[in-house]
């Protein structure tokens, strides 16, 4: 073989190679950006709340953030999406663990301005409620959020301020 021959041998094989490295970054793209973790819905997710009293009167203030990590947009979906707010209650004479179901208060809508949650962005819903004149020594928040494929639900634990006690001490002249 001549060298005219050789160098279409290699110019033959270096083109077969760069077709094969084109290929191989196309598959290579395609799982990691479009078919990857990247691309699927991501939330970071936090529920709290504050008793506020005043007299008699209890007002629970209750922030609900989520904020999308991932890179595709996400779709909130009304149905199946809302808070619960649980009333958990004493209990005494209890001998061993016992799960405190508590007392469903109320359910509520969250979310209702916002249809959808862009990559990066915070949303934040705030409710405020009056609460009923019951001893529970806490509350618990429970927050469901129906997306397109996914339901994420959180939740977190507030107990009641505690009343403070008047000691008055008498001022003498």
């Amino acid at each position: 073989m001549d060298l005219t021959n050789w160098d279409t041998v290699f110019g033959i094989a270096q083109k077969i190679f760069t077709i094969i490295g084109i290929i191989a970054g196309g598959v290579w793209t395609y799982f990691h950006y479009f078919h990857g973790r990247t691309y699927r819905p991501r939330l970071e997710t936090n529920v709290s709340g504050k008793i506020l009293k005043h007299d008699e009167v209890s007002l629970l203030v209750a922030t609900i953030k989520i904020k999308n990590v991932g890179l595709s947009k996400i779709d909130i979906k009304q149905k199946g999406s809302g808070m619960r707010i649980i009333g958990l209650e004493k209990k005494s004479n209890v001998q061993e663990i016992e799960k405190n179901e508590g007392v469903r208060l109320k359910t509520i809508p969250v979310f209702e301005n916002h249809a959808w949650i862009e990559p990066g962005e915070t949303v934040e819903d705030i409710h405020t409620l009056t609460l009923p004149n019951q001893a529970y020594i806490g509350l618990m928040l429970d927050v469901r959020l129906v997306t397109n494929k996914i339901a994420w639900r959180f939740s977190s634990v507030i107990d009641f301020p505690k009343t403070p006690t008047n000691n008055k001490h008498k001022q003498e002249d």
